[in-house]
């Protein structure tokens, strides 16, 4: 029931621009998920959700990679790109180093994925929803792009 909440709730916050707690209650609502105040804070605390600025000049709720879990430097450091197909992400690393930076995000389970396979340079991340893929991809690759100052 959690990981479904949860689930859910970053499915809503990657999908819409929703800058009050109220309103992604009521969202929850009605995907037939009734939460507390309570339980909706401590969800996103876990889930590193925070407001952010929108696009629009507004603000809104969004999941930083950075901030929902403690990656290891190892994953910044390796990463080449990001991009998605389907549910499926793929990231490109530096040659050798795809398999240190996999078991560190399994580790982390930063994904909250169904499952990584990792070669020498490429791993693969099976998520749940193709929209899940879609925004790890995105999260990643804007990472990638300011680390790189690309």
């Amino acid at each position: 029931m959690k990981s479904e909440r949860q689930e859910k709730l970053l499915q809503i916050i990657s999908s819409s621009d929703i800058d009050r707690q109220e309103t992604l209650r009521e969202k929850l609502a009605a995907e037939g998920i009734s939460v507390t105040q309570a339980t909706l804070s401590r969800d996103m605390k876990e889930l590193g959700i925070r407001k952010m600025s929108s696009e629009n000049g507004g603000q809104k709720y969004s999941a930083d990679i950075r901030q929902t879990s403690e990656i290891p430097s190892i994953v910044y450091d390796s990463l080449i790109s990001a991009d998605h197909a389907g549910n499926i992400v793929v990231f490109r690393c530096e040659t050798g180093t795809a398999q240190a930076v996999c078991a560190a995000m399994d580790r982390e389970n930063c994904c909250n994925a169904v499952g990584t396979i990792a070669g020498d340079d490429t791993i693969f991340v099976l998520m749940r929803t193709e929209q899940l893929a879609k925004e790890l991809a995105e999260q990643f690759g804007r990472i990638i792009k300011k680390d790189n100052k690309i």
